[in-house]
């Protein structure tokens, strides 16, 4: 038995990130913009 083997190329591609630490200034990004928002509180300072 034969089996044949398709093998599919993927591209990475990645996004500069721009990490904001001021929460007010975000969400508002956020309203106007319509997008999500991401909370990262492992960041948040000790």
């Amino acid at each position: 038995m034969v089996r044949a083997v398709h093998v599919v190329r993927q591209e990475v591609t990645t996004m500069a990130v721009a990490w904001n630490r001021d929460v007010n200034a975000a969400l508002g990004q956020a309203k106007s913009t319509g997008r999500p928002i991401l909370l990262d509180f492992s960041a948040a300072p000790a």
